[in-house]
C-alpha cells in the first residue's frame, strides 16, 4: 500500500509541478493553453492560479479516497479529475514524455499498455 501511495503521490507532483526532482525516471509534463493551444512553459504554470487550486482540490480527494478505499484508491480517476481541473483554469495538460520520447496520458505507462 506504501508504494501505491508513494507512485500516486509521485504521478500528482509531476502533474502538478511539471517535473519531480525525486522521480527516478524524471519525466517532465507538457502543457499547453487550453484556449489557444500554444505550449507554455513550466514558469507559466506555476504562476497560475491552477497550480494552486487544483492541487488543494486534489490533496483533499487524496486523503478522502486513501481514508476510504486504501491501496484500492482510484488514482487514475484522481489524475484525470486534476487535468480537467487544471484545464478549467485555463491549462491543459498534453502529457507526460517517457525516457523514450513517447507523450503519454498518465506518468507511469508501460509500453505493453499501448495499443
Amino acid at each position: 500500500m506504501k508504494a501505491l501511495l508513494a507512485a500516486a503521490l509521485v504521478a500528482t507532483s509531476t502533474l502538478l509541478a511539471g517535473c519531480d526532482p525525486n522521480n527516478p525516471e524524471n519525466l517532465k509534463a507538457e502543457f499547453a493553453d487550453a484556449n489557444t493551444g500554444k505550449p507554455l512553459t513550466l514558469a507559466a504554470v506555476r504562476r497560475s492560479e491552477a497550480i494552486k487550486l487544483c492541487g488543494e482540490r486534489y490533496r483533499g480527494l487524496m486523503q478522502t479516497e486513501v481514508a476510504l478505499y486504501g491501496q484500492y484508491s482510484d488514482f487514475v480517476g484522481l489524475l484525470d479529475d486534476a487535468k480537467s481541473c487544471m484545464a478549467r483554469h485555463g491549462v491543459r495538460v498534453l502529457g507526460w514524455r517517457q525516457k523514450d520520447g513517447r507523450l503519454t496520458q498518465y506518468p507511469h505507462s508501460p509500453k505493453y499498455l499501448e495499443y
